[in-house]
């Protein structure tokens, strides 16, 4: 299957790597132990990727499945970007918040 034809794979796809790269790369490397920086960079990261989702599909009309719910590229993009995010960030906290 293609990315480009089904939107909900793609903004998954973009969620994944940009949490991905940030947790596996970035956040050990620069941010380490430190609450704010680690705020501030996953901040950044989320508004990247509700910005990507946004020039991808505002004013498109498409709408998405969430759990049997239809939401728009806006809360799709949120949450599926918390709810990939949540086992990278527990084991990013017991790891280095100990």
């Amino acid at each position: 299957m293609n990315l480009l034809n089904n939107p909900a794979l793609l903004i998954i796809a973009i969620n994944i790597t940009l949490i991905m790269g940030s947790y596996l790369w970035y956040f050990p490397c620069f941010v380490r132990a430190d609450w704010p920086k680690l705020l501030l960079a996953d901040s950044v990261c989320i508004v990247i990727a509700v910005t990507i989702a946004g020039v991808l599909f505002w004013g498109k009309g498409i709408e998405f499945s969430l759990f049997g719910w239809w939401v728009n590229w806006f809360v799709f993009s949120l949450l599926s970007y918390f709810l990939i995010e949540l086992p990278f960030s527990i084991i990013y906290s017991w790891r280095f918040f100990k």
